[in-house]
């Protein structure tokens, strides 16, 4: 089951919410009933809904559904990170993939995303990893918000080898549809998927990171 959750806030109350899911009826419930539920609230307050009330405010689930709360849950915490992420600023940069295309993107202003941002102009030679490609950056840091569950469109940090990953689909460790890091990795920005010119790629290629009014 994939569900990805969208916000609107305002006076840090969130305005709007709406939810899209892949997966089955209990997933599409529990995605509707957080939505319901989180419409109105404070952020913290909106965080602070317990997968106990959503499965009560749904009448019961399956205990082999259960998991589908959870879901919910880590979809607006996702949401929330996101948003917080571009409070902070965002700055545009171009990946140039030597004879084959370039791709758009944006890096957060976070603590994280201002250390990557300091390494530009970057000039690297990728590796792929399913679909999955990294870089080195030079860059040595620790994450404040680790995670391994990935979206298609994600650019995030990888510590053990102070790359910038950005990812577009399965990995080789990927459970179905779910994309998966190797191991802990911060979301410092996001990119326009181009999958014609992201299959296309092989290891060795060499990537050039710039800011796009560079």
């Amino acid at each position: 089951d994939i569900l990805r959750i969208y916000i609107k806030v305002k006076d840090n109350r969130i305005e709007e919410i709406k939810f899209k899911t892949f997966g089955c009826a209990a997933a599409i419930a529990s995605g509707s009933v957080l939505t319901e539920m989180a419409k109105g609230k404070t952020i913290e307050e909106a965080l602070d809904i317990k997968r106990e009330e959503i499965i009560k405010e749904l009448g019961g689930l399956p205990s082999q559904k259960r998991h589908c709360s959870v879901l919910a849950q880590d979809a607006l915490k996702k949401a929330v990170d996101n948003y917080k992420r571009r409070r902070s600023g965002v700055l545009t940069v171009r990946f140039s993939i030597e004879g084959k295309g370039d791709l758009i993107g944006e890096l957060y202003k976070t603590a994280l995303g201002k250390k990557v941002i300091e390494s530009l102009p970057l000039n690297a030679k990728i590796s792929l990893w399913g679909k999955e490609l990294y870089f080195p950056t030079g860059v040595k840091a620790e994450l404040t918000q680790p995670q391994v569950r990935m979206d298609a469109g994600d650019i995030a940090f990888w510590p053990e080898e102070g790359a910038l990953c950005l990812f577009w689909g399965a990995t080789p460790i990927s459970n179905g549809m779910e994309i998966l890091a190797y191991s802990a990795v911060e979301v410092v920005g996001n990119f326009k998927v181009d999958e014609k010119l992201l299959d296309s790629l092989e290891d060795g290629d060499n990537i050039r990171v710039v800011r796009v009014d560079s």
